[in-house]
């Protein structure tokens, strides 16, 4: 596990650029009255290594630190307060991908926008579940993933992404949400503006594309559908862009477990799902420093 604190330290340096404007010489964004052990750029960096290593359960993580690194984090930190104070410092891992893409990738101009299924439990459980119902607007809902043909029960993460496959923003939404409509709300929240975003056949949508294309002068490019009447300006080289969002899918799905649910709240899923994100982030960066292929996630922290 000595890698692993090497990776932490270089997160950390990497937040340090990221958040230069909104940390204090301790590493801290807030103030507090006892100045705590661990610094909260420290914090946010563990929860996102640990992700990367497979790790996502906070019990597993201290456990393995207490085996391998004795004295690493839980004399510094306890468990059920490092979990407290990562949803407390969700808010700026939320900033961590707007931000890096304005350090690392100012002159991008193509993303791609699609969504994916967040299952929370076995569809034989649905009836027992108690897990993720606190907001009467955002539940789990059963509904049907056509990619696969299956049915599943839980939510949709619908993600931006450059269109070499790194993360710009994502939003979590009821299963059966609208891919236009969850799309038209991220725009809303995001600071993309003179850009092209590409999407499948869900994101058809006459009124959204001039909408964004007044409000942002966004031009969204939509695949057609095999019935449509009116052919849209779609080119074979927009369906190749495209389909890089499906590997980040299966990324996070292979490497990040995005499927496995430890979280008992809709907070907690937004937390774990944020620093997998960023997990992914971090990987893909270490690999455009090592001048390495961007999709090499799997070892990109292990050479």
């Amino acid at each position: 596990m000595h890698n692993f604190q090497v990776q932490v330290n270089r997160l950390i340096q990497i937040f340090k650029i990221l958040f230069e404007d909104k940390i204090d010489s301790s590493l801290h964004f807030y103030k507090y009255p006892n100045m705590p052990l661990v610094p909260d750029l420290e914090i946010l960096a563990i929860g996102s290594v640990a992700e990367c290593f497979q790790i996502n359960s906070e019990n597993h993580l201290f456990t393995i630190l207490d085996n391998e690194i004795p004295g690493f984090l839980r004399k510094r930190i306890s468990r059920p307060r490092f979990n407290i104070r990562r949803r407390n410092l969700q808010v700026f891992m939320e900033e961590a991908f707007s931000l890096a893409k304005s350090h690392f990738m100012p002159d991008e101009k193509v993303f791609i926008v699609d969504s994916k299924p967040v299952p929370v439990c076995r569809l034989g459980r649905i009836s027992r579940l108690k897990v993720c119902k606190e907001d009467p607007h955002v539940r789990p809902q059963l509904a049907t993933c056509y990619a696969k043909n299956e049915k599943y029960y839980g939510f949709k993460l619908h993600l931006i992404t450059t269109q070499k496959g790194c993360p710009v923003a994502f939003s979590l939404t009821g299963a059966k949400t609208h891919d236009v409509k969850a799309f038209e709300d991220m725009m809303e929240n995001t600071t993309l503006k003179k850009v092209d975003i590409l999407g499948d056949k869900g994101y058809v949508s006459d009124p959204l594309q001039l909408h964004l294309f007044d409000q942002k002068e966004v031009k969204l490019n939509a695949q057609p559908r095999i019935n449509m009447k009116t052919p849209l300006n779609w080119t074979p080289k927009m369906s190749a862009i495209r389909k890089r969002i499906e590997i980040v899918f299966s990324q996070i799905e292979d490497q990040f477990r995005i499927d496995q649910n430890f979280a008992k709240t809709i907070k907690g899923l937004v937390v774990r799902l944020t620093h997998k994100l960023v997990g992914l982030l971090f990987c893909q960066l270490s690999n455009i420093q090592k001048d390495r292929n961007l999709r090499s996630v799997k070892s990109a922290l292990f050479s």
